[in-house]
């Protein structure tokens, strides 16, 4: 973990492993994670912004055993 008191990149939180950066928030408050980002807990969570692949049309929501109940949406649907 770096523990510095001034961080690469002007992050303002940044967590590394081996010298590789794991999990990083931005001065902006973007969050940006290596490998997979598991959001867990019993209630929910609230994005104050998109939630965007970093890529087009590259990631999925949800998977194989994985798949999502419901969606709620308003406005254009693109599929």
């Amino acid at each position: 973990m770096n523990t510095t008191n001034t961080l690469p990149n002007a992050d303002l939180l940044r967590l590394l492993s081996n010298g590789t950066t794991q999990f990083a928030v931005g001065p902006t408050g973007l969050i940006s994670a290596s490998g997979t980002l598991f959001l867990a807990g019993t209630g929910s969570s609230t994005f104050a912004g998109p939630l965007r692949p970093n890529a087009n049309n590259t990631l999925d929501l949800g998977g194989f055993g994985s798949a999502w109940r419901s969606l709620y949406a308003s406005g254009t649907l693109i599929a």
